[in-house]
């Protein structure tokens, strides 16, 4: 299973786009716009989370069939 730079990118910048706040308002909230529950810490920010966090993140999505799109998931092509 594979992610594209840009899917892991896109992961990413959602994670880090409001500073100093928790990830249930970014991250959280960009799962559950798409329905996706992952099991993911949305409890910290984004600074608190390792980069294979971030990765192993984006390798679930990937596997459900997603992946990212602007500021949204969509299915895989």
């Amino acid at each position: 299973l594979s992610m594209t730079i840009k899917d892991e990118r896109e992961l990413v910048a959602v994670a880090f786009s409001q500073r100093r706040k928790l990830l249930r308002h970014t991250l959280g909230a960009w799962l559950g716009r798409a329905g996706i529950e992952t099991g993911f810490d949305v409890q910290r920010r984004a600074e608190q989370v390792a980069v294979a966090e971030f990765v192993a993140l984006a390798v679930q999505l990937r596997a459900r069939g997603l992946r990212a799109t602007g500021a949204a998931l969509s299915p895989n092509d």
